[in-house]
């Protein structure tokens, strides 16, 4: 693990930065101990999980603690200390027929789940939670809690005729001792939730409302009628404090390096990765810029899948007719007055040359995660994806033909047999590609950035590039916010924020997605990704918090992709929306009738980019920005919604281009140049293209039945 070298980021508030730990560490020890339970519970809850908002009831007990600054932010050296004080003092609950008992638990016996007043916030708040709910201590059996949990709620109703936030949170802290080890619902907790929701939703205050539902929703429980958007809204992957959070290499920006890579996501953590060991061998200095902190843009809220075919619909959603199909239309939309037989040949050639690059990122990424000894939860159990009428079904056995001839280990699946291993009802066929699936974005991108910090390469974290001017293909001045570092070559992996620093790159877009999870969801997935088309839907169940409950059943956090992704303005706050959201929900709820009833633990919105305009076709856009002093800087843009199955690939030819100032055969022009953008005429060759159509149409021809 790298022990970073951290200084202050520019323009930090308050008096407890990161500079001022061991200030807060001698501060902490005096007053965490003497904080109310329901204030502790909320920071707790806050210091694991980023966004989860803090009442303003308790905003006030927490700045006299000097927890907070004045602005309602908790620093993260505060985080880190207050997770750090409430894990020391673990505790778990064991009931029998004698009573309750408290005794503290072994490392082992701590439960890792992060949701509300489990794990390692059982401890100071199991205490306190069971004196708030006036229980002794020693006859304390569920039943007597739960019945303690209705009566409090009585009282704190009955009080000004308003359950107000300060009174929910004392009780969401109290109710969350009823979970079991894992934090999931127990009958206990699931009939005193029916209870209070029945007696006294109606007294409930907005904020209460709020608190109430996510304590349901954390814990996997039902919750009757209708459910609000959830309060949680930072992203799954990011969720408390992050190993690299302001990582600074050094307090002052490097003046000069020889190559410098502008984001810190999937691509430019790649690329880090795959430069440092031979960038140090030749004593090259390599630098990150990233305007934030390392996975916060797209690849910290994205849906952590990786795919060989990346669906991408031409147009409004309409019938899916598979990958071939729908890059002819794009191509014919771009360059009508060309003929369709050289339309169609460069449609092949760009679906077979996307599909070899897809299957080299699963290679690439799963041998770095095995060489490196990156813990990311991968999973390779596959990816499947279903048809939902015979035109689309034909679409999807046109693209298994396709993939299968480029190698992937692909297999076309009948409805009965995806109803059989999947429990997913369809009525038409299906594929699943096998070595696809998901991982963790946040801790691959974290472990690669890790590992190329050892290595030599520096980071600087919370640093925006402003703008970049190119004397020579060897000389380019990268203006940041904090001072300008001269670079002999530039890999710009910045995604939905690549037109702030070119603006002439207007063609890549900024799209806002959202997705959404599901706490203690049963794993009927057995670690497959699943998409669908309708709705953009896709399905997964991360290893992350994979655990197996008393009843045998595995189970974990289901994360929900579904809506089509929506133009907006402002990459830098992207808002989830309630009419996306409930589409989402009821996606889901047709797909999963088993959770219906159970809300959503989380939803965040990710700055998704696509390359949309007049020759942008949604293809990724990889290789030098121009010619001339342009010439060396790299634009590593595999966006449009699948980044996952390409970025890794990007980056590991990004850091090819870097070392050698040649593009790799891998990133071919007539796909990926960005020179179409600017150019009006084809920049594929058209006869070759016509040639690629007429084979691929004999060979339809050949496979057709006679």
């Amino acid at each position: 693990m790298v022990n970073p070298s951290r200084t202050r980021s520019p323009g930090a508030r308050g008096p407890l930065g990161a500079a001022h730990l061991g200030e807060v560490k001698d501060l902490s020890a005096a007053t965490l101990a003497t904080l109310p339970a329901y204030a502790l519970y909320q920071l707790t809850t806050h210091a694991r999980d980023r966004g989860y908002p803090l009442a303003p009831e308790v905003l006030p007990v927490l700045r006299r603690a000097r927890l907070v600054d004045d602005q309602g932010i908790v620093p993260e050296a505060v985080k880190a200390v207050v997770l750090a004080h409430v894990s020391g003092h673990g505790l778990r609950m064991e009931v029998s027929a004698g009573g309750k008992k408290l005794t503290r638990a072994s490392a082992a016996d701590r439960p890792k789940s992060t949701g509300l007043g489990v794990g390692a916030g059982r401890s100071k708040l199991a205490l306190e939670a069971a004196w708030l709910a006036k229980v002794e201590r020693e006859a304390a059996q569920p039943q007597v809690v739960a019945g303690a949990l209705v009566d409090m709620a009585r009282t704190m109703a009955n009080s000004h005729h308003k359950f107000d936030a300060r009174e929910m949170a004392k009780w969401t802290a109290a109710a969350a001792t009823l979970s079991d080890r894992h934090g999931r619902v127990t009958p206990e907790l699931q009939a005193t939730i029916h209870k209070v929701a029945a007696d006294h939703a109606g007294s409930f205050s907005k904020k209460a409302k709020a608190l109430f539902q996510d304590l349901v929703a954390m814990s996997g429980a039902d919750l009757d009628g209708p459910h609000q958007t959830p309060l949680r809204r930072s992203s799954y992957w990011i969720k408390g404090p992050q190993p690299l959070a302001n990582f600074q290499s050094s307090p002052e920006l490097p003046q000069e390096a020889d190559v410098v890579i502008v984001g810190a996501g999937l691509t430019g953590a790649s690329t880090a990765y795959h430069l440092a060991a031979e960038a140090k061998r030749q004593g090259k200095r390599v630098v990150v810029l990233e305007q934030y902190d390392p996975a916060s843009g797209a690849s910290g809220h994205n849906g952590g899948n990786f795919e060989t075919l990346g669906e991408q619909f031409w147009g409004k959603y309409g019938t899916y007719d598979g990958v071939v199909a729908e890059r002819f239309k794009f191509l014919k939309d771009s360059y009508p007055e060309q003929p369709d037989e050289v339309l169609q040949g460069q449609a092949v050639r760009i679906a077979e040359v996307l599909t070899r690059f897809a299957l080299r990122n699963a290679e690439r990424m799963l041998k770095t995660i095995d060489e490196a000894g990156i813990d990311c939860d991968v999973s390779k159990s596959g990816w499947l994806r279903t048809a939902l009428n015979p035109r689309e079904e034909q679409g999807l056995l046109a693209q298994a033909r396709l993939a299968k001839r480029l190698g992937a280990k692909i297999e076309v699946l009948t409805p009965e047999r995806i109803a059989r291993t999947y429990q997913i009802p369809t009525k038409f066929l299906g594929h699943v590609i096998y070595d696809n699936g998901n991982y963790h974005p946040g801790k691959l991108i974290t472990g690669e950035l890790e590992r190329a910090i050892e290595r030599g390469v520096q980071l600087y974290t919370r640093t925006a590039v402003r703008r970049i001017h190119s004397d020579r293909i060897d000389r380019h001045l990268i203006e940041t916010d904090r001072g300008t570092v001269v670079a002999k070559r530039v890999v710009m992996a910045t995604n939905a924020f690549t037109r702030e620093v070119f603006p002439e790159l207007s063609d890549i877009r900024y799209k806002r997605s959202q997705i959404l999870t599901i706490e203690h969801a049963k794993d009927e997935l057995g670690g497959i990704t699943y998409t669908e088309k309708d709705g953009d839907l896709y399905v997964n169940l991360p290893r992350q918090d994979h655990y197996l409950s008393g009843d045998g059943q595995r189970r974990g956090t289901l994360l929900v992709g579904a809506g089509t992704d929506t133009a907006a303005q402002n990459p830098h706050r992207p808002r989830a929306q309630r009419p996306i959201f409930e589409a989402a929900r009821r996606e889901l709820d047709a797909a999963h009738p088993d959770v219906q009833k159970v809300p959503a633990s989380r939803l965040w919105a990710g700055p998704m980019a696509f390359v949309e305009g007049e020759r942008g076709m949604r293809m990724p856009v990889v290789g030098p920005l121009g010619k001339g002093p342009r010439a060396g800087i790299f634009l590593a843009v595999f966006c449009n919604g699948y980044g996952g199955g390409g970025c890794h690939n990007t980056g590991f030819n990004a850091a090819k281009w870097a070392l050698r100032g040649k593009v790799p055969k891998e990133v071919p022009a007539d796909v990926f140049s960005p020179a179409r953008l600017f150019e009006v005429e084809p920049i594929f060759d058209t006869e070759r293209a016509a040639a690629i159509g007429r084979r691929a149409k004999a060979r339809e021809t050949n496979l057709a039945p006679s």
